[in-house]
């Protein structure tokens, strides 16, 4: 049995040091015969002395390779905790099996580990500039101008610009707010409009920014060093929030009919999530898509969004709370609460959403990882 504590720590610098130290343990062991293994920093313009930047690790054939996984965590910052324990688990337990395996001899495994420092280590899911950054990333600048005059109308509701109250943590009463609106617009209109990303409202929530985030450079300078050499990439960036209680989703974006094939031929089995549900709502600036669009038309792209659910959001009642959720930490990052205890309940509610304390929780986000991880590979090892 997978022991939790092991892989899930308590704060940003705790899994940092847990993730290099999973990469350093490797080195000079038997299971990287034949292999190399790289490791570095990435730093970030804005990068105080104090933040460590952004760890990545790589370990492929030292001759031709074939496949690359690319494994990422952390992009929505306070979400980088099971992120971070996934691939701590992959380093320390799934690793040795994978590069045993003869059909995983041309493969190679990409890791890059917290990609929104400032968010992870302030239990944010915004950077320093409150950029979204699952709604900021695209090769043209045109994203930039995208509109969403559903947000526009909503925008007096979710940015809220004043002190929290005792009332506003009141939950019956935004459920009220909700289900008046409801009364004009569906479940999916209201969903789109709210979480699909806006470029108006820097202080809003699921704000995608004017330019490209800082991210955006030195994450580029990395994958263009690596993406080039390989047939076939399977990337897999991890979140938790949106979805079943405990239940591990599948979120594809497939950009063609021969991507969505080689999604399927992997995903045999599983249940995935292609968009078609009443509560799924699709983004604008998303990360994986953009990986794609780094790749050559040669090259078979398969990308995957990993997502841990935690409040039963794909509901009506679950969706409406953890809007809720989002609109408080914003409203308290960006203005404040009336007292102390109200900001507490704020932050321990915002936390509870991405990173449960629940045990049950974190041992089923381990073994769903583990296992789709494992089957998976399996069958990317033969594409």
């Amino acid at each position: 049995m997978i022991r939790t504590a092991n892989y899930f720590q308590d704060n940003y610098r705790a899994c940092c040091a847990a993730f290099r130290h999973a990469g350093s343990r490797l080195q000079g062991t038997q299971i990287l015969q034949n292999r190399q293994l790289l490791h570095g920093m990435l730093r970030l313009p804005h990068s105080a002395a104090a933040d460590p930047g952004i760890d990545w690790l790589y370990i492929g054939p030292a001759g031709k390779t074939e496949r690359l996984l690319l494994l990422t965590s952390g992009l929505h910052g306070i979400e980088g905790y099971a992120g971070s324990a996934l691939q701590q688990l992959f380093l320390n337990q799934l690793l040795a099996v994978e590069l045993g395996a003869s059909a995983a001899r041309d493969t190679a495994f990409l890791f890059i580990h917290a990609l929104n420092p400032y968010g992870f280590q302030h239990n944010r899911r915004t950077t320093v500039e409150n950029i979204d950054l699952n709604r900021n990333f695209d090769t043209s600048a045109d994203l930039y101008q995208t509109t969403n005059p559903g947000y526009d109308q909503l925008n007096c509701i979710l940015n809220p610009e004043r002190l929290i109250s005792e009332a506003d943590l009141d939950r019956e009463s935004f459920l009220g707010v909700l289900n008046g609106l409801s009364q004009s617009h569906s479940e999916r209109e209201l969903t789109e409009a709210i979480a699909r990303g806006q470029y108006n409202y820097e202080r809003g929530i699921y704000y995608g920014g004017c330019m490209p985030a800082g991210q955006r450079g030195v994450i580029d300078s990395l994958l263009q060093n690596h993406l080039p050499h390989f047939r076939a990439v399977y990337a897999i960036d991890v979140h938790t929030g949106y979805g079943e209680r405990g239940r591990l989703h599948y979120f594809p974006d497939a950009q063609s009919p021969e991507h969505k094939a080689a999604i399927q031929r992997l995903f045999r089995g599983y249940k995935i999530d292609w968009g078609d549900s009443e509560g799924f709502y699709s983004v604008t600036g998303e990360f994986v898509n953009y990986i794609g669009k780094l790749c050559r038309a040669d090259q078979l792209y398969i990308p995957m969004i990993f997502e841990f659910g935690t409040l039963d959001s794909h509901t009506p009642f679950g969706g409406a709370i953890s809007v809720h959720n989002m609109i408080l930490e914003n409203q308290l990052f960006h203005y404040g609460s009336q007292t102390d205890s109200i900001a507490a309940v704020v932050r321990q509610r915002f936390l509870e959403m991405f990173y449960p304390s629940d045990e049950a929780w974190r041992r089923a986000a381990l073994d769903q990882g583990a296992a789709a991880l494992r089957r998976t590979l399996q069958r990317f090892h033969q594409e």
